[in-house]
């Protein structure tokens, strides 16, 4: 036995350490690896839905909001959520290295394992739908969510440059009614408009809209697009 045993022996003796019952580390390791765990399928989430925000944006758009393709790139890139994701990474790496072994493996081993980790995670929950509806649970719950990011929504929501979106709330001969995202409501002149893939003049379907904004207020609809159709280049 070394003296540093001895020291140890001696403390534990003296009260000055307490023995740890058995049962309480395991519970505490259970329990970080229990953490690692829901930090992984966080991160896993937080990638399905830069995923989402990827596939989901116009990326042809960008000559429509008056951007280089390369600007248009720069602004929206799910930064908060890329952010987040090297949180939760850094997390990880942290909680992983209190692990029995973890200080056997290198930091950058470590937190590209996490990030491959979440991604494969995030493919599938991107596939399964949950990052769109992580998507639209933040912007409905999250206070300024929509400053962080910029989105197909912020490209549709640009009355004065020709583009207007969001939901039918209301159908009249010629015309209808869209409620925007921002709880905006719009009357939409329809007559002679060209109906694009799998839009359709029905209640409370998301649609997006090339058209002109007139003076009074209202709004003369060109062409109109399903929500979830892609554009791919701005209208000629």
């Amino acid at each position: 036995m070394n003296d540093i045993e001895k020291n140890i022996i001696n403390k534990i003796k003296s009260g000055e350490i307490e023995k740890k019952a058995r049962w309480l580390f395991v519970a505490e390791r259970i329990g970080r690896w229990a953490l690692l765990g829901s930090t992984v399928f966080i991160g896993g989430a937080t990638c399905g839905v830069i995923f989402f925000s990827i596939t989901d944006h116009d990326w042809g758009m960008y000559d429509a909001v008056g951007k280089t393709f390369f600007e248009f790139l720069l602004i929206s890139l799910p930064y908060f959520w890329i952010v987040l994701l090297a949180v939760f990474s850094f997390a990880i790496y942290v909680e992983f290295k209190k692990t029995k072994n973890g200080y056997r493996y290198m930091p950058h081993l470590i937190i590209g394992g996490t990030i491959l980790l979440s991604v494969v995670l995030g493919i599938f929950g991107h596939f399964l739908g949950l990052g769109e509806i992580i998507h639209d649970l933040a912007s409905e719950n999250i206070p300024y969510y929509q400053s962080f990011v910029y989105n197909k929504r912020d490209v549709w929501s640009s009355p004065e440059n020709g583009l207007i979106s969001g939901k039918i709330t209301g159908i009249r001969d010629g015309e209808l009614e869209l409620t925007d995202w921002n709880g905006g409501v719009w009357e939409i002149y329809t007559s002679g408009t060209v109906w694009n893939g799998l839009a359709t003049n029905t209640l409370d379907k998301k649609i997006k809209i090339f058209g002109v904004k007139n003076d009074d207020g209202t709004f003369s609809a060109g062409e109109i697009n399903d929500w979830k159709d892609k554009i791919r280049s701005t209208k000629k």
